[in-house]
């Protein structure tokens, strides 16, 4: 590696001599290749770690799904952060987390988090969050991960006061549909 950086220094220095344009593509040429390492150089490691060929169609937002979907009908416990129980933000924090993503402790928190998104840009790994149960003000008391986006459907899972972690959809039910906030992008 170091041969490698030396001989890229000294061209750049002949380049530079030259035309300095040239060297300003040269050096674009070598983030995006520094990139394009570090980018593959992580895949391994994640592969390697989690036993998932990051190479095929898997991707992290897939892995991340997948992952969500494993704690399907664990319980709901106030404040529970997993990994055999959960209330909503402890249960999206719990999933996060696995991929080194670390969110705040309650939804409120959460939903200031990423960048929001319109409803009608939803997409798997998305946070959605909605007023708590019987709330009339606009305060965020709920969330869950988008799981899939399709035509006249919005699934998504969470850790329900009733049901513990299960998937609902968000269009399809008045309940929801009627609650829902913001959404915010993480990934």
């Amino acid at each position: 590696m170091k041969l490698i950086r030396e001989k890229v220094q000294e061209v750049i220095i002949q380049i530079l001599k030259k035309k300095s344009f040239y060297a300003v593509l040269l050096a674009i040429y070598a983030v995006s290749s520094a990139r394009s390492i570090n980018r593959d150089h992580h895949t391994e490691l994640l592969s390697e770690f989690y036993g998932v060929d990051y190479n095929d169609s898997l991707t992290r937002i897939d892995s991340l799904i997948a992952y969500a979907k494993e704690q399907l009908e664990k319980p709901y416990a106030y404040g529970a952060k997993g990994p055999d129980r959960f209330d909503c933000s402890g249960y999206t924090g719990y999933v996060f987390r696995n991929f080194d993503i670390r969110l705040s402790a309650s939804a409120h928190y959460q939903s200031k988090q990423g960048v929001e998104v319109g409803k009608d840009e939803l997409k798997p790994g998305d946070l959605v969050f909605f007023r708590g149960p019987g709330s009339t003000t606009d305060r965020v008391g709920h969330v869950g991960i988008v799981l899939e986006v399709s035509d006249g459907s919005v699934t998504f899972i969470h850790s329900s006061t009733n049901r513990g972690v299960v998937i609902n959809d968000l269009i399809k039910s008045d309940h929801y549909r009627n609650r829902y906030l913001v959404a915010r992008r993480i990934l």
